[in-house]
């Protein structure tokens, strides 16, 4: 399925956290060796020219040695990264650099830059933690949430503003029947989905049953919830930009000029079926979770407080034994007692929900303090008074900014703290 698409359909289902993985990561390699293997296609149908053999292992080649140099872009990113210190707008334009650096040196060797940029994407990320400062990920993840939600707009806006035209150059096809082949293309590929998934999970169950293993969809499952959530992932084949920009991307006309063979009919098709998986696999899936009565096993909220336990604990060992500082007594002991204050309300907080999971009830964030709701209002009337002062001019526009952004972080915090509604 197209990653942003069903990472948006599936958020705050509370489906197996295996599922969402399986879901969102599955698209990272799939589209990529999809767009290699339909750019040769496109080859074979502008230049008459195609070897079965020949392709398949010029597509290997092209495959390996895009990840290779996709590797290779991304370690040079990640060192030039480490040697910038607290420059957030610098760090996010590198970011925004590397796919294109990427893409651009394996299509230089005429390798899969598709690959290359998603395997650039995977390093880069997976060292983040280390190289970049907490500024620039705050900076960077507002940047890239931005820059994607625009770039799929701008897609979708683009083949509707074509949409006239392509239904009116549909040729010697009836509206009606166009539609129907999309319909049936659709069809197709769901079912062809469904029986994939469940062949390759059976495939694997065989294999792994003598080893007496489970298969990335059983894991702390029983079988009755296995087939279960094998059905979700099969039904969630929902298509999206990838496939509208490779329909778009055809060429106009082929080697000896003449045009590309029902280019208009594929790019409809296409449309269609973007639009029925969306709409029909999308729009049924919280249906049909409900119908199989799968139970919510999202264990974000549990996790993310062990973590900050974990965290809590661990520092107040380091601030008793090896804090590098001298402090005095009383410091000492203030610092010491907001983590153990930390660590009883986290054990607290865990122990109800562990309580609640073994009840079979819904694990909910726990709402805000009365502290928490007392700050954001004084936030509230404070942010309205920094308004008024501005519009009176009775202090200048750089010291009214610089507060307002020591505001802006106080209440992001603050609403940090705050559950937020899936």
């Amino acid at each position: 399925p197209d990653a942003v698409a069903a990472s948006g359909i599936i958020k705050g289902l509370g489906l197996n956290k295996k599922v969402i993985t399986i879901l969102e990561g599955e698209s990272l390699v799939n589209d990529a060796s999809a767009l290699i293997a339909y750019r040769y296609a496109v080859t074979a149908v502008t230049t008459g020219a195609f070897i079965f053999w020949k392709a398949g292992l010029q597509f290997l080649l092209v495959a390996g040695v895009g990840i290779i140099i996709g590797v290779v872009v991304g370690y040079l990113f990640v060192l030039a990264h480490k040697k910038i210190e607290n420059n957030p707008v610098v760090e996010t334009s590198l970011t925004l650099l590397s796919p294109y650096v990427s893409y651009l040196v394996a299509e230089q060797f005429h390798m899969s830059g598709v690959l290359a940029v998603v395997t650039t994407g995977l390093v880069v990320a997976w060292r983040s933690p280390e190289v970049f400062s907490y500024r620039a990920r705050m900076r960077i993840r507002g940047v890239w949430e931005t820059l994607v939600f625009l770039l799929h707009g701008f897609v979708f806006i683009l083949i509707g503003l074509q949409l006239p035209s392509i239904i009116k150059d549909l040729g010697n096809y009836p509206f009606s029947q166009i539609l129907g082949y999309g319909l049936l293309i659709s069809a197709v590929t769901i079912v062809v989905r469904i029986i994939w998934v469940f062949a390759g999970v059976s495939t694997q169950t065989f294999f792994q049953k003598k080893k007496k293993t489970t298969n990335d969809l059983s894991a702390n499952d029983n079988q009755d919830s296995t087939w279960k959530n094998v059905l979700v992932v099969a039904w969630t084949g929902t298509r999206g930009v990838i496939s509208l920009a490779a329909a778009l991307a055809l060429p106009l006309v082929l080697e000896d000029g003449t045009a590309f063979p029902k280019r208009h009919s594929i790019i409809f098709l296409a449309f269609v079926v973007i639009f029925v998986t969306l709409v029909v696999q999308g729009l049924s899936l919280p249906l049909l979770i409900r119908w199989l009565k799968i139970k919510p096993q999202d264990n974000t909220i549990e996790e993310e407080k062990e973590l900050q336990l974990y965290l809590a604990t661990s520092t107040l060992n380091f601030i008793e034994q090896d804090f590098p500082m001298q402090l005095d007594d009383k410091l000492q002991e203030q610092l010491k007692k907001k983590f153990e204050l930390q660590i009883n309300d986290l054990t607290k907080e865990i122990r109800l929900q562990k309580k609640a999971k073994s009840n079979d009830e819904e694990i909910k964030p726990p709402p805000p303090t009365d502290l928490v709701n007392a700050q954001l209002e004084i936030g509230k009337f404070k942010r309205e008074l920094l308004v008024k002062i501005h519009k009176e001019g009775e202090f200048s526009d750089a010291a009214i900014k610089k507060v307002e952004r020591e505001m802006d972080i106080d209440e992001l915090k603050l609403e940090l703290k705050v559950p937020k509604e899936e």
